[in-house]
């Protein structure tokens, strides 16, 4: 169930949700990356637009969700690829996450 907790906290800041990417892209030649991906000992989500507009969305989601993250990072990345936001979690979160598997 962390999963979805994982999902819901991201969408629930209105800065976010508003700028996820509305589709997967292709990176290479066949490696599908979606919108949100959830790995290990992060969430990345692709964004649709390049400026740094997220700070404060960064930590509110921080501040609401003290259980799951620990920190949170934007990236513009190149042109090469979408700017991202990432949230790292918390070791509990972490650990409920691979429970959930």
């Amino acid at each position: 169930m962390v999963y979805y907790d994982i999902i819901n906290a991201i969408k629930a800041d209105k800065t976010i949700a508003k700028h996820i990417l509305k589709h997967k892209w292709l990176s290479g030649s066949s490696t599908e990356v979606y919108p949100i991906a959830v790995w290990q000992n992060d969430v990345c989500i692709q964004l649709d637009i390049k400026r740094n507009v997220f700070v404060k969305a960064i930590k509110r989601v921080l501040i609401n969700n003290p259980k799951l993250f620990k920190s949170g990072t934007f990236c513009r990345n190149d042109d090469s690829c979408p700017a991202t936001i990432s949230f790292y979690y918390t070791d509990d979160a972490k650990i409920k996450l691979q429970c959930d598997k």
